[in-house]
């Protein structure tokens, strides 16, 4: 060590759980290349740094911590600082000041890193599969490596997890919930249009409380966007370039260049009816999205959800809207459904060979000296067809169009060419999902049977909620014309003062706040009373239908709400009839 210029190592990174994986990277870095000087007692140390800051100066090291803290000091201003580079030099000074305070050193075998960062994900799987909690902040100037690493280090696998595992009811992950929510709430208020994907981005990290980096929202919406052979259902509109099956969405614009708002479609899958009694998330003190949607149908199963987070990788292929919408209805088996993908021309089908893998086979037609490939597997992009071509030196014409594919192929032995060209890729359904924090493996049976429970459940709750709001709008309408009628019959003496108007509501039953509700004239002549008694006529049948109306009969007219809606836009696109904006595959 006294050959070294430097005694020991200090590691300055973030707070959140990106910078904890970051601290156990560099650690491990040296756990590899230099192994010995970790052996060294506080070789290694970090500083750690408040994430979250109180206008008190209380300072908290993990959100749970603040939370809880916040709940006791509701006027108690926080500050979240997502990286170094949100604290002032002010800042700075005051924390070296003291660095003792915060500073960490490293002790103990440090063995566990091979296993946090090695080939095998069994270690970093079983870290992944425990309760997502408050990760304990060293309380001490020195900690171990194992604690950390079972402490820190699996706070962020988990979170990783979440981030990127797909909800087995939604189907969506954080990043996308967060979209979701603010265009549904958008729609809902009809306050929507297209806004520059940069600046939608920055409108939701504000909003919603992004603590990521905009750059990943902007790719999540350009994502949620693209509209292409290959892609699952859109939920975005792409109003501008936001990517082709040439490079797989790639060939994106700039964010700056591009404009997008929620589809129609949107509100028929995630019901805004529903935002009022979904439970929401609290964030610094204020309300954001909820903990998940419960969709009309499952849309894990037509949203093609895929991610690979810290030890588990999740794929599950879409299924034909139309398809899910008949097994939610029992006009379907679910055995039954197989892989779909929007305009995609070739065929899909399971191959026992591979093991059951699902096998996606492109088109194509063997003419005399000449292969015409019309349509490549989910998967293969144009251009890296193409550059399989080129790389066999092959002589070959281009005739694309916006969604189809053309490659006219010339060769002396074009049948033996096709069995040699990729036109045929294979995929599995990983059936891995985020349930409650917590990773699990699902089946497609137990995806329908746990979205069906939840979504009768929710729509239970939603009919409570608007019974108990229409029965409250019948009291008021009622209340207001009672007070109405007595007027009009004289009730009120002309000179009574308001301690007689309150007397005489008492005696007729009348409600006294109505005493400061100003009465237009327009309000005392027969056809306004008329309309009044109207409106709570309409109000009580409205109440009648709902309450007798049972919750799995609610949710089978969503289901053919989104049917009608999705077949009137098949149709449409089919017949050449529908503008860009109306597309639907």
């Amino acid at each position: 060590l006294h050959t070294l210029r430097y005694q020991s190592i200090l590691v300055l990174s973030d707070q959140d759980d990106d910078g904890l994986h970051i601290r156990g990277l560099i650690f491990n870095l040296f756990h590899v290349l230099w192994p010995s000087l970790l052996s060294i007692p506080g070789f290694m140390k970090y500083m750690k740094t408040p994430l979250v800051m109180a206008s008190d100066g209380t300072e908290f090291f993990d959100v749970a911590s603040a939370n809880e803290y916040q709940q006791t000091h509701p006027r108690t201003k926080f500050k979240y600082y997502k990286g170094l580079g949100g604290w002032t030099t002010k800042d700075m000074k005051r924390m070296v000041a003291s660095i003792d305070k915060y500073v960490v050193s490293m002790t103990g075998d440090p063995a566990v890193l091979s296993h946090a960062f090695g080939e095998s994900t069994q270690w970093r799987k079983d870290m992944a599969r425990r309760p997502r909690t408050a990760w304990a902040v060293a309380s001490n100037t020195h900690e171990s490596f194992d604690a950390f690493a079972e402490e820190q280090l699996s706070h962020y696998f988990i979170a990783s997890n979440v981030r990127s595992i797909s909800d087995e009811i939604d189907g969506l992950t954080p990043t996308r919930r967060k979209i979701v929510y603010y265009l549904l709430r958008q729609m809902a208020s009809k306050s929507h249009g297209a806004v520059k994907v940069s600046q939608l981005a920055a409108q939701i990290a504000n909003k919603l409380h992004y603590h990521h980096g905009e750059a990943s929202m902007v790719h999540t919406i350009i994502g949620l966007a693209g509209d292409y052979v290959g892609k699952s259902i859109p939920l975005l509109m792409d109003n501008g370039q936001f990517g082709t099956r040439r490079l797989g969405g790639k060939d994106a614009a700039a964010p700056r260049y591009i404009f997008t708002e929620g589809r129609p479609v949107l509100p028929f899958l995630f019901r805004k009816e529903d935002l009022d009694i979904l439970t929401k998330l609290v964030d610094e003190g204020e309300e954001i999205e909820p903990e998940r949607f419960i969709p009309t149908v499952p849309y894990l199963l037509v949203g093609w959800p895929s991610g690979i987070g810290a030890g588990f990788a999740s794929s599950i292929l879409p299924r034909n809207v139309l398809d899910v919408i008949d097994c939610c209805l029992g006009e379907r088996t679910v055995d039954s459904l197989v892989p779909s993908f929007p305009r995609f021309q070739g065929t899909v089908v399971r191959d026992e060979r591979r093991g059951g893998r699902w096998a996606t086979h492109g088109v194509h037609e063997c003419q005399e000296n000449l292969l015409v490939v019309t349509e490549l597997p989910i998967g293969m992009w144009t251009q890296k067809f193409k550059t399989v071509l080129l790389t066999r030196e092959l002589t070959f014409t281009e005739h694309h169009t916006e969604h189809t594919v053309h490659f006219r192929i010339h060769h002396e032995h074009p049948e033996q060419l096709a069995t040699e060209l990729p036109l045929t890729t294979y995929f599995n359904d990983q059936w891995v999902v985020n349930r409650d924090g917590a990773i699990v493996t699902t089946s497609i049976e137990e995806v329908f049977e746990r979205h069906r429970a939840a979504r009768v459940q929710t729509i239970q709750r939603r009919k409570d909620h608007d019974l108990e709001r229409l029965h409250h709008a019948m009291e008021e309408k009622e209340a207001w014309l009672a007070f109405l009628e007595a007027e009009m019959a004289g009730v009120f003496p002309l000179n009574a003062t308001v301690a007689q108007c309150q007397t005489i509501c008492a005696e007729h039953g009348l409600r006294p706040q109505l005493l400061n509700r100003a009465i237009a004239r327009a309000d005392k002549t027969p056809r306004r009373m008329e309309q009044l008694r109207a409106s709570i006529t309409a109000l009580k049948e409205d109440h009648a239908t709902l309450s007798a109306t049972t919750p799995d009969a609610l949710w089978r007219a969503e289901l053919h709400e989104l049917r009608a809606f999705w077949t009137k836009k098949r149709r449409r696109f089919n017949d050449g009839d529908g503008t860009r904006e109306e597309r639907c595959p």
